[in-house]
């Protein structure tokens, strides 16, 4: 490969390395990739460089995999702290007996809540990115006038759907008559 033009590598297979984004001094993303011609690429994985420490980036299985596990783990404890609260008894059955105070262990969750979230660094840089994105994506904001006209439409269609009767079922009877019941 030496003394060769760099576009050869273009013409190569294989594994590839490429810096897929660049944000100096703390962030680097670097894409991992098999080359199977000049113009196709599939995509491996991707790293990011945080402040010189190298991280894989997880795929979409992982993603789903730990939000899934996260959101049944959530509503296990919920259901498992409710039916703390459930009491029975044969001659009396089902009834809900709360405690009147706190555990410690919930008062170290709600000391536990009160620890920011994130250094003042990594705030600001995450403020900066979401700033730089809502520039490139700009909100599109619908004028005052569209907004009352929408609104006023909608008013409108529902005042009219509530004049007509109701006729939606053939096999019910008009609105005066009672129902036959057979025996």
């Amino acid at each position: 490969m030496q003394r060769l033009n760099p576009d050869q590598l273009l013409n190569m297979t294989g594994i590839e390395y490429f810096l897929l984004h660049i944000q100096a001094p703390i962030l680097y993303v670097i894409r991992k990739g098999n080359r199977q011609s000049s113009s196709h690429i599939n995509t491996i994985c991707d790293y990011y460089i945080i402040n010189g420490s190298v991280y894989q980036a997880p795929d979409l299985c992982s993603i789903v995999n730990s939000r899934l596990l996260n959101s049944t783990h959530s509503l296990l404890s919920a259901f498992e702290e409710v039916k703390s609260y459930s009491r029975y008894h044969p001659s009396v059955g089902y009834w809900w007996q709360f405690k009147n105070d706190t555990s410690q262990s919930l008062k170290k969750k709600l000391a536990k809540n009160n620890d920011p979230v994130g250094s003042f660094f990594q705030r600001q840089k995450v403020d900066a990115l979401l700033t730089e994105h809502a520039k490139k994506f700009p909100i599109k904001a619908r004028s005052q006038n569209e907004n009352i006209q929408n609104d006023t439409a909608q008013i409108d269609k529902k005042s009219q759907d509530h004049g007509k009767p109701q006729t939606s079922d053939p096999s019910m009877p008009p609105p005066g008559k009672k129902p036959k019941i057979a025996h």
